[in-house]
């Protein structure tokens, strides 16, 4: 429902922000996979902070999508997943090798989602992504 997205995103912004600040910049590079004779999806994400003096440090997570199993849903919560490991305080720039996921971050928060695959996810992502706007430290999307 409307409110439990409202309370969902309150949840996601506390478990973003519980991420310390790191200072540098983040690089996240992520992608969802299909096994569609084993409907079975998943997601993966690697993160590297390159850090004000130059050196580096890295995390990554991976799992499996719930509910319906596909393509489309695994590379939402890829970035999903993105969003939560780096607190939103810093710099970030999300690698995505699918360009229907660019798109829809392009028009989150411009148009409504109502009608798009895996909607709920795609709204906690928007919740993110406001978040960081707000705090003046938009995530970057690059393809």
């Amino acid at each position: 429902s409307y409110a439990e997205q409202g309370v969902q995103g309150v949840l996601d912004k506390g478990r973003a922000a519980k991420n310390a600040p790191m200072g540098g910049k983040w690089e996240i590079y992520g992608d969802g996979a299909t096994y569609e004779s084993e409907n079975r999806a998943g997601w993966g994400v690697w993160a590297r902070r390159i850090d004000p003096t130059g050196g580096t440090s890295s995390t990554r997570a991976n799992g499996r999508v719930p509910g319906k199993q596909s393509n489309d849903g695994a590379e939402a919560m890829t970035i999903l997943r993105g969003l939560l490991m780096v607190s939103p305080q810093d710099k970030a720039t999300f690698y995505c090798d699918n360009q229907g996921c660019v798109r829809k971050w392009a028009k989150l928060g411009t148009e409504s989602t109502m009608r798009w695959g895996f909607r709920a996810v795609w709204n906690r992502i928007g919740a993110l992504k406001d978040e960081r706007e707000k705090l003046g430290n938009p995530m970057r999307m690059a393809w």
